[in-house]
């Protein structure tokens, strides 16, 4: 609750504070009060501008209006509503009395709610609760869930969400041997959800690699620079009917050839029952190649990457492992919310399945599909019952758990080997729900230590790291059936 003891002047009667968002009214002593009015403004704005809507994430204050006597101390709770008023959540105050609404592409309106407590210097305490009408909210997301799909007579289809109700277009930039081609995609910009659009305009005799760049571009509102959101990428070969027919499914048992890797069975094996039957794994030779000759023509691809980081970041973009929520800012602490997106790719590189987009809410602080999806696939858990903590930093021992579980969940008959078999000077700093986990990255190569032998288990990933252990994750055991 946030306590305001009001001025002593006639003149502040009925005009809004910024500090707390709150009111003064009726200058009857001792009268039970109530509040009677609510706006929405842009901080530091003039009192009387209400807002006819507010932008998730861009802040804004609340005001409201009582008749209580200027002598009076009130406290206060506001809250907001995704659910006509079924369900109210808190809103916190930070600087100033400013207020935010997460990003959310579900959440396009809400009801405010403020619930007042008064202490008079004469009568008796009262409390008045006010609700108001449904109020729009606009989301300015990006596009996630991002992939292409290669068709049988050379087009390409891309899929996409559509995370916002403000956008003017979608730009669509494909990349390839023959240049850069721009298409737009219009009629969607006050709704959200799946969207898709054929590219027609493909080479129907080669099988060539596209890269793919969706924006959203948005002329009618003026939004600051921490509010554009990033594009979404992907990448496609292209399957023209003119090319030949490619079959490889017709590899002999039990070896298994998975989106361009193979393993190699130790000498003296003959079928792959295990990680431990592999001596190693190769990528097929052509797909960097082919890939470099279009990726540098998108030169901000991977700007920002370390050059220790590059080559098996662009492996991982070649087979499909990174995400639109990833690339990019690749040296930055990965978040919680943003790792959950790599954790439900690689599940879905792995089984080889493509998840349907899920939009029911799971926790109260996020309804990103990724994160609804990684939680009912087992692979993470919230901070508490209703919430996530989405922008949170993960840590290493985190990641290695989220990873394990991904294998589990992709591939529940596998055996992976988690015994204890490194140590390390900070080893005891490991929690034990964390401790099979970093065991299996250590086991597997997927995870290294630092200099001076120490793992640094509570240390937080970079983006670009978060990328290449998932990579050598799929490395170490898509071969695995």
């Amino acid at each position: 609750m946030h306590r305001l003891w009001k001025p002593l002047s006639a003149f502040l009667t009925g005009v809004a504070l910024l500090a707390g968002g709150l009111t003064l009214g009726g200058p009857t002593a001792g009268a039970t009060a109530e509040v009677y009015s609510l706006s929405i403004r842009e901080p530091g704005g003039a009192w009387n501008e209400s807002l006819p809507f507010v932008v998730a994430e861009k802040p804004f204050v609340l005001l409201y209006s009582t008749t209580a006597a200027v002598s009076t101390s009130i406290d206060d709770a506001l809250f907001y509503s995704r659910d006509n008023g079924v369900s109210w959540i808190t809103l916190t105050r930070g600087e100033g009395g400013k207020l935010t609404l997460p990003m959310d592409p579900s959440l396009t309106s809400v009801r405010f709610r403020v619930h007042a407590w008064f202490d008079p210097l004469v009568g008796s305490n009262s409390e008045s609760d006010l609700v108001s009408a449904p109020y729009p909210v606009k989301q300015p997301g990006g596009p996630s869930d991002v992939s292409a799909a290669a068709n049988t007579d050379g087009s390409v289809t891309l899929s996409w969400l559509d995370n916002s109700n403000i956008e003017s277009y979608y730009e669509v930039k494909r990349t390839g041997p023959d240049g850069t081609k721009v298409f737009e995609v219009r009629g969607h910009n006050e709704t959200t959800g799946a969207l898709t659009y054929v590219d027609s305009q493909t080479s129907k005799t080669q099988e060539t690699w596209y890269v793919y760049q969706i924006r959203a571009v948005f002329l009618d509102f003026q939004l600051p620079d921490y509010l554009i959101p990033s594009d979404g990428v992907t990448i496609v070969e292209s399957t023209p009917p003119l090319a030949g027919i490619k079959d490889i499914s017709k590899i002999d048992a039990p070896i298994r050839k998975v989106s361009g890797i193979q393993p190699i069975l130790k000498s003296g094996k003959t079928q792959l029952d295990g990680i431990q039957d592999i001596a190693k794994i190769i990528v097929d030779p052509n797909l960097i190649p082919k890939l470099d000759g279009v990726i540098v023509k998108v030169p901000d691809l991977f700007a920002g990457a370390s050059a220790w980081a590059l080559p098996e970041l662009k492996q991982a973009f070649g087979l499909g492992l990174t995400t639109s929520e990833t690339l990019g800012k690749y040296t930055e602490a990965i978040t919680r919310e943003d790792y959950a997106s790599l954790a439900v790719r690689l599940y879905e590189k792995l089984t080889g399945k493509t998840l349907a987009p899920d939009t029911m809410p799971v926790f109260k602080d996020t309804n990103n599909s990724h994160v609804n999806q990684a939680y009912r696939l087992g692979i993470v858990n919230g901070l508490t019952a209703d919430t996530f903590g989405p922008t949170q930093l993960i840590s290493r021992q985190e990641m290695s758990v989220m990873l394990l579980r991904t294998v589990h969940a992709a591939k529940p008959g596998v055996t992976l080997d988690v015994a204890a078999r490194k140590t390390f000077l900070d080893s005891a700093d490991i929690a034990d729900w964390a401790k099979d986990g970093m065991n299996f990255a250590l086991n597997y190569g997927i995870m290294n230590g630092m200099t001076g032998n120490y793992l640094d288990p509570l240390g937080n990933t970079t983006r670009e790291q978060a990328i290449l252990l998932s990579l050598r994750t799929y490395l170490a055991t898509a071969a695995l059936y």
